[in-house]
């Protein structure tokens, strides 16, 4: 016979204690996912990099906000399309095709799904590469997913997603069959290895700027928002006037995947070649977050020069920032996405007053995100006793409106005040200014 438990009561206090975490979950995710206009698509699991013409694969994918986590309040289908990126220019269309995955019993997310079915955070699709494309044995190549225009649902179109970019794939020949590993391919079984972007390049119209992100790196892996309108703001202002930073000293502070300071080297190398007064570009970044910078700067084939450097920096380390300085005074500091968490806020103000004199412009690109209001007025609260800070409002004239509306981003001018008589520096304390 079966012995009565007194089960009930504990499972009740179960289930009372799992409402109460989910509840304090909710409130801790809630805010992450604030201004999360502007959605990412990720490799839900690795891709094969050798493939063979004709024959058809399947790419797993995950619909996510910068942050990475998993967004599922989209009404409408999301119908994804794949292009071909060689030397970083997109190939014809007719190359790559694509069709929904076919029926999967483990993963029903995803089946049928030629990108996200309504409301599913899954998805994926299969393509095949056919016969007459233009690529070499050998040579590199990488596929970027882009978000299709929907006319059927209005309202899908509102959906802003970065496209993702997978590789690097290579085109073999199999004909044995045996598909032998050949040690002339790099090995590329890790999601992490797999994951770039391919986004707007100072070039051409037809010519991307490549990036590979590392997500598990944490913060200095992905690309972040703020970089994004940052880079549009310099090569907008650089591309009216070729002259804006002439000679200038500029500073990417905590540069993470180096796609503003690359960027604008790369506008120099290649559309000022012969100018004598390039600025200098120095990209900063933890020790351990330098070697992606240098990839991606190889990736983009922009050349070792006197006028970039790759150097560490911590916030709060004066040594890293004298190392700098001791150089020559800075003129620009570009600060993107820094203000995530209040614990790094003194040390990252510490850092700017170690960086800047009185004639130092800084731009501060931010986007609100799981900080409070009451955690950014504290920010700029501290930043006010020793700076003068203005918001830029002529996104129009410049035209990045469409870019701020998306990602919600924000650009503030920073200076540092001149040098005050102690006594005023007394009153600021006091005033709390």
């Amino acid at each position: 016979m079966f012995r009565k438990t007194n089960n009930i009561v504990p499972l009740k206090t179960n289930h009372k204690k799992k409402v109460q975490t989910a509840a304090v979950a909710d409130e801790f995710y809630k805010p992450l996912y604030k201004n999360c206009n502007l959605l990412r698509i990720v490799l839900h699991r690795s891709i094969k990099n050798k493939i063979q013409l004709n024959k058809w694969y399947r790419m797993d994918l995950k619909l996510v906000t910068e942050m990475g986590l998993l967004m599922d309040q989209h009404l409408y289908p999301i119908h994804l399309k794949c292009e071909l990126l060689i030397n970083n220019k997109f190939a014809l269309p007719s190359f790559i095709q694509t069709r929904p995955i076919t029926e999967d019993a483990w993963d029903p997310e995803a089946a049928r799904s030629e990108g996200f079915h309504p409301h599913k955070p899954i998805g994926g699709l299969e393509y095949r590469i056919i016969t007459s494309v233009p690529i070499q044995r050998q040579q590199p190549f990488y596929i970027s997913l882009i978000k299709k225009d929907s006319s059927s649902h209005s309202n899908s179109s509102t959906i802003h997603i970065l496209p993702l970019t997978v590789g690097p794939l290579f085109i073999i020949d199999d004909n044995d069959g045996s598909l032998k590993e050949d040690r002339n391919y790099p090995r590329l079984n890790a999601l992490e290895g797999q994951q770039y972007r391919a986004l707007e390049s100072c070039l051409s119209k037809s010519t991307y700027f490549l990036l590979k992100e590392q997500w598990n790196d944490g913060t200095p892996g992905k690309i972040w928002d703020s970089a994004i309108v940052m880079t549009k703001f310099l090569i907008k202002l650089i591309a009216d006037d070729p002259n804006h930073l002439s000679n200038k000293r500029i500073l990417d502070l905590s540069a993470g995947t180096g796609y503003i300071g690359l960027s604008i080297a790369q506008y120099y190398q290649t559309q000022q070649p012969h100018i004598s007064s390039a600025p200098q570009i120095i990209l900063t970044d933890l020790p351990e977050a330098l070697e992606l910078i240098s990839r991606n700067q190889d990736l983009n084939y922009i050349k070792p020069s006197k006028n970039l450097e790759i150097v560490p920096l911590s916030w709060g380390n004066r040594v890293d920032a004298g190392n700098i300085t001791r150089e020559g005074r800075l003129d620009m500091i570009i600060a993107s996405d820094l203000l995530y968490n209040v614990v790094h806020f003194s040390s990252l103000i510490s850092t700017f007053r170690d960086l800047c004199d009185e004639s130092t412009v800084m731009y501060l690109c931010y986007k609100q995100r799981g900080l409070s209001g009451k955690e950014e007025d504290m920010f700029f609260s501290l930043c006010r006793k020793y700076f003068n800070i203005s918001q830029l409002n002529y996104m129009e004239k410049l035209e990045l409106k469409h870019y701020e509306y998306t990602t919600a981003v924000r650009i503030y001018k920073l200076q540092l005040y001149s040098q005050v008589p102690h006594w005023e520096k007394l009153l600021l304390k006091l005033s709390g200014k």
